[in-house]
């Protein structure tokens, strides 16, 4: 056990490994957070898009509201003044 040790100390003071560690260990977290915000964004995007999709649907559906809600309160205006 003892001897592991030794020898598992003897690569951590290496100087090519306490200098390349903290490199490696920088770069792999550098993409790891770039492929997790790259994956939130591209969710975000997604939602986005179905919102818009949506959207576009009222939209269509209620296009000629306003037009149907004038005729009927010009309607609604002459059955009122004929009672």
């Amino acid at each position: 056990m003892a001897d592991n040790q030794s020898s598992y100390k003897n690569l951590i003071s290496k100087p090519e490994f306490s200098f390349w560690t903290p490199i490696i260990f920088t770069a792999v977290s550098i993409t790891i957070s770039f492929m997790t915000l790259s994956s939130q964004v591209a969710l975000q995007n997604q939602k986005l898009d179905q919102l818009i999709a949506a959207q576009g649907t009222l939209i269509e559906k209620y296009e000629n509201v306003q037009a149907r809600l004038g005729a009927n309160e010009i309607a609604i205006g002459i059955l009122q003044a004929s009672r």
